[in-house]
């Protein structure tokens, strides 16, 4: 898979970097907020990033949470805090697990990677 939008920097299984953003009546809201709670989620940095993560929102019965970091998303970076973190250079989209840490990071237009990711998830067998 291609790595544009992507630079060296948190992999998968690492903890899922904080960093505070912007909602829209800009207050600051920390991305540990974003993901506290029971369920996946689901990242997208830039504008082109919205229609994978409706995609994704809509295919996947699981308990999901999505969240745009773009100029008209649900967060902004002003500071570029949350790309620094991730490594993210260009558009992308970064899964984190429930537990707090990074199942995957891919391009923005690539929903499928992501659903063949938590797809396989169901064969696990329990408690793993």
């Amino acid at each position: 898979m291609s790595r544009e939008g992507h630079r060296r920097g948190v992999r998968a299984g690492d903890r899922a970097p904080d960093a505070p953003c912007r909602d829209a009546s800009g207050a600051t809201v920390r991305l540990f907020d974003i993901f506290r709670g029971p369920h996946f989620t689901l990242v997208g940095f830039g504008q082109s990033g919205r229609s994978s993560l409706d995609v994704v929102r809509d295919a996947w019965p699981g308990p999901l949470r999505t969240c745009l970091i773009a100029e008209a998303g649900t967060l902004t970076d002003a500071d570029g805090h949350a790309a620094d973190g991730y490594g993210v250079t260009g558009e992308a989209m970064v899964l984190v697990r429930p537990d707090g840490h990074l199942a995957l990071t891919v391009e923005a237009h690539d929903p499928v990677t992501v659903l063949n990711y938590l797809e396989a998830l169901k064969t696990l067998p329990p408690g793993r």
